[in-house]
C-alpha cells in the first residue's frame, strides 16, 4: 500500500496491478516483461521478488536468482529501478547473498529452505530511505531512493547456539530430515528473522534467541537508537505497524483457518516492561 493505492506484483502473469484504495477499480497495470531485464546478464536467472513504489512512478525492484539444479550456492539478490512501463531505467544498486537452499542427497531437483539460512531484508521508510541487511549481524545499511547509501547502524548481540542434532529433532519432514543430515549446519542461529518499517519510521526487529517459541523485537528509530524491546510468539506474524496498532497473522487452532489480529500498541520508559 502506498499512496492511497494498493500495488498487486503478480508473478504469474509477470504484472503490476495498482487499485484505488477509494474506489477499489483498477487504476493502471505495469506489464513486467522478462525480456526486459533477461538480457541484463546478472539477471538472466532472476525474476521480481519485492518491488516498492517510488513517489516519482517509477518502483526500486529487487530481483532474485531461483534456485535451480547447479545453480544453489553463489546466488544474490539485486536491486534496480524501473520506470512506470516495466523498463529498467538503472544499473544495479545493490546486491545482496540470497538465502540458503538445501538440496536432497538423492534427489538433486528437490529442495528445501534452510531453517538457519542468514539472508538479505530490506524495507522502505515513509521518507523514501531503504533499510537493508544481512541476518548474520545486527548490522543495517540505509540508503535513500536511488540507491545511494547514507549511513548504517550496529548493535552488538549475542547469537543463539545451534547444532545439527536439535535440527534434526525440530522437523517431522523426512526429506528435510535427510538434507540436513549431510548439510554444513553452522554453530550458531543468525542474528535476526525480520525486518519492518511502520508509519512513523521507526524499525522493528525480530531477533532469534534462545528461546525457539518466542522473538525478541527491536524497535529502533531511523538513525538506530533503541525504543523498546518486547518478546512475541513466533505463531504470531507481525505484518503491519500503522497508527498506533500492530497487525498479526495468526492461526486459529481450532479451524485451522488464517486471521489478521490487530493489537493496540502501549509505550513504556525503556527497562519498564521491556519498554512496549
Amino acid at each position: 500500500v502506498y499512496e492511497n493505492h494498493l500495488y498487486l506484483y503478480d508473478s504469474g502473469h509477470q504484472k503490476i496491478d495498482v487499485y484505488s484504495l477509494d474506489s477499489f477499480d483498477l487504476t493502471r497495470t505495469v506489464n513486467l516483461n522478462p525480456e526486459y531485464w533477461r538480457s541484463v546478464e546478472e539477471l538472466s536467472l532472476s525474476n521480481p521478488e519485492k518491488i516498492f513504489p517510488r513517489n516519482d512512478g517509477t518502483f526500486w525492484i529487487r530481483f532474485n536468482e531461483m534456485p535451480r539444479p547447479n545453480h544453489i550456492v553463489d546466488r544474490s539478490v539485486q536491486d534496480y529501478i524501473m520506470d512506470g512501463e516495466g523498463q529498467l531505467i538503472s544499473d544495479k544498486i545493490l546486491e545482496q547473498e540470497a538465502i540458503e537452499w538445501l538440496v536432497h542427497p538423492d534427489r538433486n531437483r528437490v529442495f528445501f529452505l534452510s531453517p538457519y539460512s542468514r539472508k538479505p531484508l530490506i524495507d522502505k521508510s515513509n521518507d523514501e530511505m531503504m533499510f537493508s541487511t544481512w541476518t548474520e549481524e545486527f548490522l543495517i545499511k540505509v540508503y535513500n531512493t536511488n540507491g545511494v547509501y547514507q549511513r548504517a547502524f550496529y548493535h552488538p548481540f549475542k547469537k543463539s547456539s545451534l547444532n545439527q542434532r536439535e535440527l534434526l529433532n525440530r522437523t517431522n519432514d523426512t526429506g528435510l530430515q535427510e538434507a540436513l543430515q549431510v548439510a554444513e549446519v553452522p554453530d550458531t542461529w543468525p542474528v535476526m528473522n525480520d525486518l519492518l518499517m511502520d508509519d512513523e519510521n521507526r524499525l522493528w526487529v525480530a531477533t532469534i534467541t534462545d528461546n525457539h517459541e518466542e522473538y525478541e523485537w527491536w524497535v529502533l528509530d531511523d538513525y538506530g537508537t533503541l525504543l523498546a524491546t518486547f518478546t512475541w510468539p513466533r505463531s504470531r506474524e507481525i505484518r503491519k505497524v500503522k497508527d498506533g496498532k500492530l497487525y498479526s497473522l495468526e492461526m486459529e487452532e481450532e479451524t485451522g483457518l488464517e486471521k489478521v489480529v490487530r493489537y493496540r500498541i502501549e509505550w513504556n520508559e525503556i527497562g519498564s516492561d521491556n519498554g512496549l
